[in-house]
């Protein structure tokens, strides 16, 4: 049998764990034309969200383009160009009709076209270093120009990422969003500083450009639900206080509670008793894996940071900054603990809400605590 749980990719239909009321909000967005700022920590499903509304909606043209792995500037227009090509146009066409279609919406560009290994045409551009801005505003019209059949919708994943690309790249993007009638846009990230910066900022180009959406964790219910019918539908049995380990581990994140029931439903499908040791064995095997990668992470971390790390782990509601927590962890001086706390939250290790704060990775949480047993 295949294991029907699903961790470290996009998940799709049966896979992905309920989310209607934000399936449901989403749509309604893209399909009344207005655009959206969606943020999330990362693997929280914000991506799957995102794929999973556009693969049910026939009324718009939706585009997907992912800004994680671009280099710079140029490699953004050059991928973006790609991505509204094979989109917006039929390669039946014709190459000489596309280039030709190109080439009259573009400013100041002469698009070419080259084959892969495997057939596949590539769209080619050479952008001159005093003419980026110019090149970029000319394909950020591009959807707007092309008088598309149907409204257009188009998700930027890791939209803070335009920081790196290049700091005016954002205010490019603003100057064309903001005219065209029939263009709407999603954008995801997963710096919640940024992505604030970036929409709530009154200095940002992008201030209150789209409603906000928050993804949180999925209630324990519906998490609960979804493990008993992905068991049910491979005809085997998960007891009730498995599940409630899975979730107390997982803290309802929907990619730990996917991979610790993927761990869980292996575990089974090998006629391992789900007895008194069944928990020991199910979450010794889960450290274990993803051990060697907590080890190289907590090697690069400086004695401060890994104090911090150690007491969050083991505090339940109490302040990390509380005398109480200081005296009992023998923390360094409070300025010392804010420095290390920055730095824990600048490698995303930690998240911090309302005041507090919790690891991004539940997993790394008990491996910080068993490491100091």
């Amino acid at each position: 049998m295949i294991n029907p749980f699903q961790f470290g990719k996009v998940v799709r239909d049966k896979q992905f764990c309920n989310r209607q009321r934000e399936l449901r909000d989403l749509a309604i967005t893209i399909k009344s034309g207005n655009s959206l700022w969606l943020y999330s920590p990362r693997r929280l499903g914000k991506t799957s969200l995102v794929v999973n509304t556009f693969s049910h909606i026939k009324e718009v043209k939706t585009i997907y383009f992912d800004l994680f792995n671009i280099r710079d500037s140029r490699e953004f227009a050059t991928k973006y160009l790609n991505t509204l090509t094979h989109e917006l146009f039929t390669w039946k066409q014709g190459v000489t009709s596309i280039l030709k279609n190109l080439s009259g919406h573009l400013k100041m560009i002469t698009p070419t076209v080259s084959l892969d290994t495997m057939g596949n045409p590539s769209i080619g551009i050479d952008i001159k270093s005093n003419e980026v801005s110019q090149t970029l505003e000319s394909i950020l019209e591009l959807p707007q120009k092309l008088n598309y059949s149907k409204p257009i919708c188009i998700a930027f994943d890791e939209f803070q990422e335009v920081e790196r690309l290049d700091p005016f790249l954002k205010n490019i993007m603003r100057s064309v969003f903001q005219h065209q009638q029939n263009v709407s846009y999603i954008f995801l990230g997963s710096k919640e500083s940024l992505m604030n910066t970036i929409f709530s900022d009154a200095k940002s180009p992008f201030f209150q450009f789209g409603e906000k959406m928050k993804l949180d964790p999925i209630s324990n219910s519906e998490l609960t639900a979804y493990i008993k019918s992905m068991f049910r539908e491979t005809q085997l049995k998960i007891k009730n206080e498995t599940i409630e380990n899975i979730l107390q581990l997982s803290e309802c994140h929907p990619h730990y509670t996917q991979y610790a029931a993927y761990v869980a439903w292996g575990l089974i499908n090998q006629k391992i008793q789900q007895d008194e040791n069944f928990k020991q064995i199910w979450l010794s095997r889960i450290i274990e894996s993803q051990s060697d990668a907590f080890r190289t992470i907590f090697e690069q971390l400086n004695a401060n940071q890994r104090k911090v790390l150690y007491a969050l782990s083991d505090i339940d509601d109490q302040s990390i900054l509380s005398k109480e927590t200081m005296i009992k962890y023998d923390l360094p001086p409070k300025s010392t603990v804010n420095t290390a706390l920055n730095s824990l939250l600048h490698k995303t290790l930690i998240l911090k809400s309302i005041g507090s704060y919790r690891f991004e990775n539940p997993i790394f949480k008990i491996w910080i605590n068993k490491l100091y047993d």
